[in-house]
């Protein structure tokens, strides 16, 4: 990305810088550099001002809102939910908007407002498999699967399995071992409980 950012500057390719930033805060929001993504999204934020190339705005005020989310500034994360959700729902963009709901889904959690983050989630998911989308399915399953946990209201469990078939078939161990602390989390058993928080463990220590 760094290699990229410099040759598009260097060409004063205002299109490819574009695109490039887009990536660049995707890659830091992924990697947790939450202050470096914030920069990013801002400098992104100027650039489309300066050139009018607004194709990206929508999946930036996605990023941003997310960014945001996690570093507390939830009145600012769902302003940015808000400007993105008009404009995809306008396009028809069913990617972009499993992404805004899903985001409104993770910001009611951050909130503990369980009932409305249940809800958004559940219409994201919905969303989310009509278009196929596996990662968001995963993501959302999660969600719905920690919001039980947090309740006690409904079973846990295979929100958590859904999310460990997922993470199987298209090979990510993150999601792996998100779906395995949470089965130990809603596995009633102590030694099963115990047996599935070992190999979670295992797999963050082996990606760490």
């Amino acid at each position: 990305i760094a290699e990229a950012l410099a040759l598009a500057q260097e060409l004063n390719h205002k299109y490819m810088e574009t695109q490039v930033r887009v990536y660049q805060v995707q890659i830091l929001l992924y990697l947790g550099d939450l202050d470096d993504a914030r920069h990013a999204g801002e400098a992104l934020q100027a650039l489309i001002q300066e050139t009018g190339d607004r194709e990206p705005e929508s999946r930036l005020n996605v990023l941003m809102a997310e960014i945001l989310g996690r570093q507390g500034d939830l009145d600012s994360a769902r302003a940015y939910v808000d400007r993105a959700l008009i404009p995809a729902v306008a396009a028809h963009a069913k990617h972009i908007q499993v992404r805004v709901l899903t985001t409104m889904a993770w910001v009611a959690l951050a909130a503990e407002d369980w009932g409305d983050a249940r809800n958004v989630a559940r219409e994201a998911l919905m969303l989310s498999e009509r278009v196929g989308s596996k990662y968001q399915t995963a993501v959302l399953n999660l969600m719905l699967g920690e919001i039980i946990l947090a309740t006690g209201q409904g079973n846990a469990l295979p929100h958590f399995e859904v999310v460990e078939s997922i993470a199987g078939s298209i090979g990510s161990n993150v999601l792996l071992a998100q779906a395995l602390f949470g089965q130990a989390a809603a596995t009633s058993t102590t030694r099963g409980a115990r047996m599935l928080a070992l190999r979670a463990r295992a797999l963050v220590e082996d990606l760490l």
